[in-house]
């Protein structure tokens, strides 16, 4: 078999509902819910395909992104019974102020899920370790901006 190597980017996006921090899930055609994220393109970089493909996947324009967090999820998967793909996905973390999205054809739904509901509606050890690391990331953020004021 033939191994081929693809590069992806996308966001964790969260926004506040009544003080309460809920994540972005996108149910895919093929029945499972994770992230916007698609294909880097040629000559493309990380973060700049990342909000492309928010932007084509969910219509967000608007994007608070937050420093600091750069996190890659790697896994292998066949395609075509022929090819072995070891795929990256690089995942960014961003505040969206609306809640309201425009799907596209590539989705069947989407849910805002509060940390603990999105965490068990994601069925990839890979997606959830990564949603889990954002979430302590913000957790420590709000400690550390708490202790300023």
């Amino acid at each position: 078999m033939n191994t081929n190597k693809e590069r992806s980017a996308g966001f964790i996006l969260f926004r506040e509902d009544n003080d309460k921090r809920v994540y972005l899930l996108l149910k895919h055609k093929k029945n499972h819910w994770d992230f916007a994220k698609g294909h880097i393109e040629q000559g493309e970089e990380k973060i700049d395909a990342a909000i492309r493909e928010v932007r084509e996947e969910t219509g967000i324009t608007d994007l608070e992104i937050v420093d600091g967090f750069e996190e890659d999820i790697k896994y292998s998967f066949v395609k075509n019974d022929q090819i072995i793909i070891d795929k990256t996905v690089t995942l960014f973390l961003a505040k969206v102020r609306q809640d309201e999205i425009k799907i596209s054809n590539e989705h069947s739904a989407y849910l805002w899920l509060p940390y603990e509901d999105a965490y068990k509606l994601l069925i990839y050890t890979e997606s959830r370790d990564v949603l889990r690391l954002a979430e302590d990331f913000l957790n420590s953020k709000k400690i550390i901006i708490d202790r300023d004021e």
